[in-house]
């Protein structure tokens, strides 16, 4: 009984990989078939000034913790990643009573192109690929002791009494932020390498 389980997982496994499936943002080569990816800095077309570099930091890191393809100057390169941010949007969707706003979501929107290092052809694009987290406005809808506080908030729960609301508005915000830009460059990686 326990090898034929084993035959039928084996086979199921074979099964899947002769089909052509596996796990999202492991294929070995980008579009164009290269391996070597030069990151173009990134535009930005936000009133945001630092979020262009905090998404072309968050693209490298996903690249170079995924350890697929080397990350080299643009004379070494077989391609190009450029990619712009689009959009920076904030837009209340929790209220109190009092039609106070307790929670914002955050959106960033953003548009990527892969090109050949060589002849400029688009190997790959993308328009509009956005994230979006949510984060409190007010010190009363934070929860502290959350797993999403705590591995994002710079903020001591005890400090959050002493706070003012812009300020606790403004912190949850920049960790909408940047949770939302890793997102987007998971999202991108994988969009990327599997021509999507």
């Amino acid at each position: 009984m326990l090898g034929t389980r084993h035959l039928w997982v084996f086979l199921l496994a074979l099964g899947c990989g002769a089909c052509g499936y596996h796990f999202p943002g492991d294929a070995a080569k980008l579009p164009g078939g290269g391996t070597r990816l030069y990151l173009a800095e990134v535009g930005n077309r936000t009133q945001d000034p630092g979020i262009a570099q905090a998404l072309g930091d968050a693209v490298e890191l996903e690249v170079l913790q995924r350890g697929r393809f080397a990350l080299v100057g643009r004379d070494t390169a077989d391609a190009v990643l450029q990619a712009t941010v689009v959009a920076l949007r904030q837009q209340p969707v929790g209220f109190s009573s009092t039609d106070e706003a307790l929670e914002y979501r955050t959106v960033v929107s953003i548009d990527a192109t892969l090109r050949d290092a060589s002849s400029g052809r688009v190997l790959w694009s993308v328009r509009g690929l956005q994230e979006g987290e949510s984060a409190a406005a007010v010190a009363g809808a934070v929860v502290g002791q959350s797993s999403q506080f705590v591995s994002t908030s710079t903020l001591n729960p005890q400090d959050m009494a002493q706070l003012t609301d812009v300020q606790v508005a403004e912190s949850q915000e920049a960790g909408a932020v940047d949770e939302a830009l890793q997102s987007l460059a998971r999202d991108l990686y994988n969009a990327m390498v599997e021509d999507f």
